[in-house]
């Protein structure tokens, strides 16, 4: 059997080394080229034509014109975020999973391991086989411990709404928003409005709340 060919993407030196020297460990796994700059990886790949794509996120935003889901390989994010955030700029659906730049070697190596042993040419969305993936789980947002009602309140506080605003569009009072703003504070450990505006700016971006 041919190596599985490999492009490691990241502005991040050290990181890149890194994948390389997991890689390097592993039977049938070759990393063919690496790219620091989203302005060289198009170019990268085709002319390496790599079945597996380890890629910083922020990457695939700065790379444009660069459709993933167009190019047959399978694509592991990485990031410096604790999650993917909501409404992130790029199809994560073409992603076999993300992992954050300060995970455990062991869980990184888990995760190159699944998707340089995968047989398919690239994610197929909505397949059952892709579905039951675990790494497609580390493609979602984690969940919060507030009501689905607080939880949509906090990310319009995210969004930079006020009160007034968001009990207009959800059809409930302000007074019941400020009560939801309280109970999120309460759950979330945070000490003030100030704490709770940046924490749900920070969740949107795929920050930890704290």
């Amino acid at each position: 059997m041919p190596d599985i060919r490999l492009v490691v993407a990241s502005p991040n030196m050290l990181v890149i080394r890194g994948i390389v020297d997991l890689a390097s460990t592993m039977q049938g796994v070759i990393v063919v080229a690496s790219a620091r700059a989203p302005e060289s990886l198009a170019s990268v790949l085709a002319m390496h034509q790599p079945e597996v794509l380890v890629v910083d996120a922020d990457m695939i935003e700065a790379a444009h014109g660069l459709s993933l889901g167009a190019l047959p390989m399978r694509v592991l994010l990485l990031g410096v975020r604790s999650h993917l955030g909501i409404e992130p700029a790029f199809i994560p659906q073409f992603a076999c999973g993300y992992f954050n730049e300060r995970d455990a070697a062991s869980d990184v190596f888990d995760a190159l391991q699944i998707v340089t042993g995968c047989d398919l040419p690239q994610p197929l969305p909505g397949a059952h086989r892709c579905g039951t993936c675990r790494l497609r789980q580390s493609l979602e947002v984690p969940r919060l411990p507030l009501s689905e009602r607080e939880y949509d309140v906090f990310l319009r506080i995210g969004l930079g709404q006020g009160a007034t605003v968001m009990a207009g569009e959800l059809g409930i009072s302000v007074k019941t928003i400020e009560t939801h703003r309280e109970s999120i504070k309460r759950k979330l450990q945070l000490g003030s409005a100030r704490a709770l505006n940046s924490a749900a700016l920070a969740w949107r971006r795929g920050d930890d709340v704290g």
